[in-house]
């Protein structure tokens, strides 16, 4: 979060790149920053396939805070 306030609701939105496909299981990062109390993959194309992930969070992201999401692809 580059701001100072808080982002309540957050939602990550991302997909694999073109001339890829999903090569494991999208991922939340650990630990969770303290203010934000779960992670969620709340869409994910199945692992050999391309498409969009979505992370979706309860709590809220302090300012300056970081956190981590991740996933790995294959190169078609």
């Amino acid at each position: 979060n580059n701001g100072v306030n808080p982002i309540n609701n957050l939602v990550v939105n991302d997909s694999t790149p073109a001339f890829t496909t999903l090569y494991d299981s999208a991922l939340c990062g650990s630990p969770l920053p303290p203010s934000l109390s779960s992670c969620t993959v709340s869409a994910s194309p199945p692992v050999g396939s391309p498409g969009a992930i979505k992370w979706t969070f309860s709590g809220s992201l302090a300012g300056s805070a970081t956190g981590t999401v991740t996933y790995q692809v294959k190169v078609e």
